[in-house]
């Protein structure tokens, strides 16, 4: 799971910090399905899974000690600050000056097919889900969907 997340962000920009939480995919937009499916054969539970009917775990906290090379924002700031609820700390300032910051899923990774999703939205930049293929026992990005810009 940690490597899918450093393999994005290194594709990105590893300077850019993010927030430790890893929420649930789920992919509701049938535009966007119908992209990732002509990427990607998937089987009717894939696709179910995908559009998060699946998992009701919640966000998983990310462990830090896995990915020492990044920087972190608490995932309950930066929810504050969407609630308008804190207006005194570091992240309000990055929010004013329009700095960016990675928001992630969680990954899905199907090993029957060696294919794992992951949805990155740059705060501040633009928002995307990620097709990354397990090759000698190592995940590449294989393709990736836009959904937004700012």
């Amino acid at each position: 799971m940690y490597e899918i997340v450093s393999v994005v962000v290194n594709y990105n920009n590893p300077e850019l910090p993010i927030v430790d939480t890893l929420n649930p995919i789920s992919i509701r937009s049938n535009f966007l399905m119908k992209q990732i499916t002509e990427k990607v054969t998937l089987n009717r539970k894939q696709k179910k899974i995908l559009k998060g009917k699946v998992d009701n775990s919640g966000g998983l906290i990310i462990d830090k000690t896995k990915l020492p090379n990044f920087k972190f924002y608490l995932h309950s700031e930066i929810s504050n600050i969407f609630q308008n609820l804190s207006a005194d700390s570091e992240a309000i300032n990055l929010l004013n000056e329009k700095k960016p910051f990675y928001v992630f899923s969680k990954p899905v990774i199907f090993l029957e097919i060696n294919i794992a999703f992951i949805n990155m939205d740059l705060i501040g930049g633009f928002g995307a889900i990620y097709i990354l293929e397990k090759k000698n026992d190592k995940w590449i990005i294989k393709d990736s969907i836009g959904k937004w810009y700012s």
